[in-house]
């Protein structure tokens, strides 16, 4: 944090004042988030939107701030920076969702982690909040235990990805991945056309389309 700010300093812009408010900001939200993930270990109940919520500040606040600091060292407009917010807060959402689906799915070697992992650890991710949304009856019941016990054991991994296939969980994750994916470059289709906005265009879809 403090080469960042030793970086921002050296800046040559008459609009060091406003970038420095979005750096504030955003490491003001990191924090919350931050905060929030660590309460959701604890307890024991998490709705879906609260996880959005969460992952708006701790994965979204990173990329909307450099999207709308490079906005402001160009001089944007206020509605072009406007759409480089919300452009941040839908990629922050489809990487944390392709992440968690990942966890469960990942086959590349370059993954690099367990599959399975936030299971065993418990993690509250979009595919466990899911199932407990769309389960009822025994199914729930199957999942609601992995919150008690605040984890999986590594030998069920593969009865949770069948019963979250079964759900519609993995879909309903591949499709919200898509969505602010589409909503991404929609944003972006809103900029300037320049070179760097076919870049931009080209890093979105790469995202999307990773397999680690």
């Amino acid at each position: 944090m403090a080469l960042s700010y030793d970086l921002l300093a050296r800046l040559k812009t008459d609009r060091l004042a406003e970038i420095l408010h979005v750096y504030y900001e955003m490491v003001a939200q990191l924090c919350e988030g931050q905060a929030l993930d660590k309460s959701f270990e604890t307890r024991d109940s998490v709705t879906l939107n609260e996880y959005l919520d969460m992952i708006d500040r701790k994965t979204g606040a990173l990329l909307r701030a450099s999207l709308e600091m490079g906005g402001l060292i160009g001089n944007a407009p206020d509605a072009a920076r406007d759409t480089l917010r919300t452009l941040g807060v839908h990629l922050g959402r489809a990487f944390q969702i392709q992440d968690d689906l990942l966890d469960l799915t990942a086959e590349d070697e370059r993954w690099g982690k367990v599959v399975g992992g936030d299971l065993v650890e418990g993690k509250k991710t979009f595919l466990l909040l899911s199932a407990l949304e769309r389960a009822s009856g025994p199914d729930r019941e199957w999942f609601q235990m992995i919150i008690a016990n605040r984890g999986l054991s590594a030998s069920l991994v593969g009865e949770a990805r069948e019963r979250m296939v079964r759900l519609g969980v993995l879909e309903q994750a591949r499709e919200a991945v898509v969505y602010h994916t589409e909503e991404a470059i929609r944003c972006i289709d809103d900029l300037p056309s320049v070179p760097a906005r076919e870049t931009l265009r080209w890093l979105v879809r790469r995202m999307q389309e990773r397999l680690h």
